[in-house]
């Protein structure tokens, strides 16, 4: 089998693993993020798809982990058992931008139930020049390899553009301000508000605005409008009430136990 192949291969079959419903699933991946406000992780796997995952366990971004968990009615699962097996550094991942700030170098990658901030590496001297070259624009679909320091913020070392996100693009944060006359919503530019700055989420009127509250954390379907402000399509609520009561995570793996940090990254590559 080639080797493109055996790639598209294994991209398939995680695919319908993490795409089942209701189901149990079993994936191994790297934690890349911490959402405190919706008690969830991030979990990148080696082709870079995030993955948000409900626990009450505090896992350092970092560890690589092995995650059985349970797939939620919003599309973010509910992890039944969490072993770390190791940790890196280097990490790759996949989502669309929706937030970028030039002059402090951040964006937003997200995904489904994530917004994840990250820091573009900043351009030496003899590239100063071509320092916007390396930020992407919001609502295009990037890959992206990234490095994660010692605080857990993740520095983006390249970004490829794959193109504009047309398909309806995710957005996860905590509802800053609600607007009802100009029906318009502030979101956290990422979900756990590291950035302190907002993005504007216009409501047409076929949806209620008074469901909205400020403080809640939710997870909208958008699309972006050509002032780079986003309409929504679809609202949905981050249910923390239905991933505890489905989750166990009562395998080993915390960050005390004997098998964290013994293994550099467990071929999450």
């Amino acid at each position: 089998m080639s080797h493109r192949k055996a790639v598209f291969v294994i991209a398939a079959a995680l695919a319908l693993v993490l795409a089942g419903p209701a189901s149990a699933a079993t994936w191994r991946g790297t934690v890349v993020h911490r959402n405190h406000s919706a008690r969830s992780i991030v979990v990148a796997t080696s082709t870079g798809k995030m993955v948000a995952v409900h626990t009450r366990r505090a896992v350092r971004i970092g560890r690589v982990v092995r995650v059985n968990a349970r797939r939620l009615r919003n599309g973010t699962y509910s992890a039944r058992s969490l072993r770390v097996l190791g940790t890196r550094r280097r990490v790759r991942l996949r989502g669309t931008v929706t937030y970028v700030n030039r002059h402090r170098r951040l964006f937003t990658l997200s995904a489904r139930g994530a917004s994840v901030l990250l820091h573009a590496r900043r351009a030496r001297a003899a590239r100063a020049i071509a320092a916007d070259d390396a930020m992407p624009t919001s609502g295009s679909q990037v890959v992206t390899n990234a490095e994660i320091d010692d605080q857990g913020d993740l520095e983006a070392q390249d970004v490829k553009d794959e193109g504009d996100d047309n398909d309806g693009i995710e957005l996860e944060g905590k509802l800053l301000a609600v607007d009802k006359d100009a029906r318009t919503l502030s979101v956290s530019a990422d979900d756990d508000d590291e950035s302190g700055d907002a993005v504007a989420v216009n409501v047409p009127g076929s949806f209620d605005i008074t469901q909205f509250k400020v403080g809640d954390e939710v997870e909208l379907t958008v699309t972006k409008e050509s002032d780079g402000s986003f309409t929504l399509q679809k609202a949905d609520t981050d249910d923390e009430n239905e991933a505890d009561n489905n989750e166990n995570d009562n395998n080993n793996g915390d960050d005390n136990n004997n098998g964290d940090d013994n293994n550099s990254g467990g071929g999450d590559d």
